[in-house]
């Protein structure tokens, strides 16, 4: 038996199940800053073997976090300051006008 057979009969089930998988990760990338090896790797290949309920939490987490990255983003403020400004420069024109503006 060869040496890349017996490498391959040591590894999980989706590496023996995605026929090209083993050399895609071989042939990976060296990510020098982590000292690891990594591949990208299409996510439909290990959809059957991630749990459907992970699977929505993952995708609920990054939702969240690209609302939260949306929200508190720069333009979010400064669109924002300029609205207030608007707001208050109209106001006190018409204060200056004589109306109340208390409410």
């Amino acid at each position: 038996m060869d040496e890349q057979m017996k490498v391959k009969e040591g590894l999980p089930m989706c590496f023996k199940l995605y026929p090209g998988l083993f050399e895609q990760v071989r042939s990976g990338q060296f990510h020098e800053e982590e000292d690891e090896m990594y591949a990208l790797v299409d996510q439909s290949v290990f959809n059957r073997f991630i749990p459907v309920k992970r699977r929505v939490d993952t995708l609920l987490d990054n939702q969240k976090f690209l609302i939260e990255k949306q929200v508190f983003a720069s333009t979010f403020f400064e669109t924002t300051a300029q609205l207030f400004e608007k707001v208050v420069t109209s106001l006190e024109k018409r204060s200056a006008l004589g109306e109340d503006v208390s409410e």
